[in-house]
């Protein structure tokens, strides 16, 4: 009996496989796994979700660097996923290096994503600092429709901390303001020039209500 392979041509998990391996695990998030930047067909009935994950600090003398985590999930919760800013290496000697992130996004540690995912209804319901207490789960997630075929945009995911200093260099996070923010003007240009199979598709707007996110997120800052 021949048995169809998991992954497609460019080996890459199959949409519904992703979802399988969601429903496996429990329900776990993870990391979305970007399309190939040269040209890509999409799998039937699939849409890609498209924007970017940015993180600054006001830190004096020196910022204070953690990923910001923002999870998603299928409206159902089956599919789970989780797209983040830059992780900055920081040296014991020297300047953090902004190396890992995008080319454009290097001074808001950025990174563009553009996720091959499923058709159908998904939302934006938790927010994380990695390695830090600072973390929220939204009681009125941001919700949003991915189209079969489409490319949609939903905007700049941004997180700017506000930062402690303490004697013994135990810097921190006070606080963080997440916003969504459209920068369609940025992103589409540095999106096309990363991924080839962007150059020639309309995009669809679809950017995140912010007005609904503030009250949510509001304590956090």
């Amino acid at each position: 009996m021949r048995t169809r392979s998991p992954t497609n041509a460019a080996g890459q998990l199959r949409p519904e496989y992703l979802v399988l391996c969601a429903l496996v695990v429990g329900g776990c998030s993870f990391h979305a796994v970007n399309i190939e930047r040269g040209q890509q067909v999409l799998q039937p009935n699939t849409a890609l979700l498209v924007g970017s994950v940015s993180q600054t600090s006001d830190g004096k003398p020196s910022p204070f660097h953690e990923r910001a985590m923002f999870y998603f999930s299928d409206t159902a919760g089956g599919t789970r996923f989780r797209l983040d800013s830059a992780r900055i290496e920081r040296p014991l000697l020297g300047p953090p290096n902004h190396a890992m992130a995008d080319r454009g996004l290097e001074d808001v540690n950025g990174k563009l994503f553009a996720v091959q995912l499923p058709a159908g209804s998904y939302q934006l319901h938790f927010f994380q600092i990695e390695g830090t207490q600072q973390k929220i789960e939204l009681e009125r997630p941001l919700r949003f429709d991915l189209s079969a075929g489409e490319v949609a945009y939903i905007g700049n995911l941004d997180a700017a901390f506000c930062i402690r200093h303490a004697y013994a260099n135990q810097a921190g996070v006070a606080g963080v303001v997440v916003s969504v923010r459209d920068r369609a003007d940025r992103d589409f240009r540095l999106l096309g020039e990363m991924f080839a199979s962007l150059r020639q598709k309309p995009l669809a707007h679809r950017v995140l209500d912010n007005s609904l996110l503030q009250p949510q997120v509001a304590r956090l800052a």
